[in-house]
């Protein structure tokens, strides 16, 4: 039951935050609660950017996704070139599992043979 928990605890919050008591541990007491007062304010000043990118500072309109406040907020080519940029790093992490899948299952046929049927 413990064991089962744990990978449900693990696969809905996930590794990272659960690491993080002991990434502090390992930096002490002085140096660990310094680093979480630091990312703490980079939370603070991204999440006033955020809420400032709500509305477009030019018109007032509201902007309901993250293309709608690079638009309004950037010049016509850099919001297109950052749209692009948006566009093929959505994409690429569904491109990179199958070409490492490929690779391993080359590797391990390199080292070990074909298969024996």
């Amino acid at each position: 039951m413990v064991t089962a928990t744990t990978h449900i605890i693990t696969s809905v919050i996930g590794s990272g935050v659960l690491s993080l008591a002991w990434a502090v541990a390992q930096l002490g007491w002085i140096a660990g609660s310094f680093s979480l007062c630091l990312f703490s304010l980079i939370t603070l000043f991204t999440s006033h950017l955020l809420a400032d990118c709500y509305r477009s500072s030019l018109s007032g309109k509201r902007n309901y996704s993250y293309m709608d406040v690079v638009n309004s907020n950037l010049a016509i080519p850099l919001s297109s070139f950052n749209n692009v940029k948006t566009i093929v790093g959505s994409l690429l992490p569904a491109i990179k599992p199958p070409i490492v899948t490929h690779s391993c299952a080359e590797g391990l046929m390199n080292q070990h043979g074909p298969p024996s049927t």
